[in-house]
């Protein structure tokens, strides 16, 4: 039963979040960020961090910062979790 009850609550690591995907007892949020070095837009450097959490306590079990920005919908199949780049670079992780 649903009873509207807050059970966790975690920040991500970088960046606002943008897509979740849950996969058993897994959470996996991936944020984007960017950051302007030296105040010069021509620098801007955008990318992306991904952090995977236990749906029961919301423990953080994984987190990485890929570097380049991910805009697709990442998908978790036959225990991998899978995702693009902006720079088309095809990321494939092994789960537990």
């Amino acid at each position: 039963k649903i009873t509207g009850e807050n059970l966790w609550r975690r920040k991500v690591t970088k960046g606002n979040p943008v897509s979740a995907i849950v996969a058993g007892n897994y959470l996996a949020v991936v944020s984007n960020y960017s950051s302007i070095p030296f105040d010069l837009e021509i620098l801007t450097r955008r990318g992306s961090s991904i952090d995977v959490f236990t749906v029961d306590n919301g423990e953080r079990v994984w987190s990485e910062d890929i570097g380049s920005a991910i805009s697709t919908t990442p998908a978790i199949a036959y225990n991998k979790f899978l995702f693009v780049t902006d720079k088309g670079k095809l990321h494939v992780y092994k789960g537990r």
